[in-house]
């Protein structure tokens, strides 16, 4: 572990998940999300998909992140579910961060538990959007409507629900709510 550093969050990627719905935006948000809460990271790529992360580690690198913060780890099919559990299983692992299908989902989730690991999975669907009541609910609709469109959606804030979908319907061309006033 690098000095200064709390733990190690594993970060793995499986099944063909990762190589087709933007190996680079997810692979950067999980190991830059674990840097910046101060913690080192493994980043365990997909089977399909291991010189999108190599290439993530070396732009970390290259950005003057210190050597063994960031860690790119890539393993053949066979080998994956051993490795994973393997590192799941290693005490200095205090967290896993998952994406991938429902089926690995399931296994690394009944690992963890196991273990009693704290996990983070992202297995399809949308990711969420926090919208505040003092947005400017004009543009998180169309950030959002747009974003549903790009592996992203949202979960709304209950006071703001109703204005928010309102708002949203009021961006699609075969709607024009008549009752919309701002």
């Amino acid at each position: 572990m690098v000095r200064g550093f709390d733990a190690i969050v594993l970060t793995t990627y499986s099944d063909t998940k990762m190589s087709r719905n933007a190996p680079f935006v997810f692979g950067i948000r999980a190991a830059a999300t674990a840097i910046a809460t101060g913690n080192t990271t493994i980043l365990k790529s997909s089977e399909l998909t291991p010189r999108c992360c190599w290439a993530i580690g070396q732009a970390f690198s290259d950005a003057g992140l210190p050597p063994g913060v960031l860690n790119i780890l890539s393993s053949p099919p066979l080998g994956a579910p051993e490795i994973t559990n393997a590192m799941i299983e290693h005490p200095a692992v205090k967290k896993i961060n998952f994406t991938g299908s429902a089926n690995t989902g399931r296994k690394i989730a009944r690992t963890c538990g196991q273990n009693l690991k704290p996990c983070l999975m992202e297995l399809g669907g949308k990711n969420s959007a926090i919208i505040l009541p003092d947005a400017d609910l004009e543009e998180a609709s169309k950030a959002c409507t747009a974003g549903s469109f790009l592996n992203v959606c949202h979960e709304i804030h209950i006071v703001v629900f109703f204005l928010f979908l309102i708002a949203c319907l009021s961006h699609l061309p075969f709607i024009t709510p008549s009752f919309v006033t701002y």
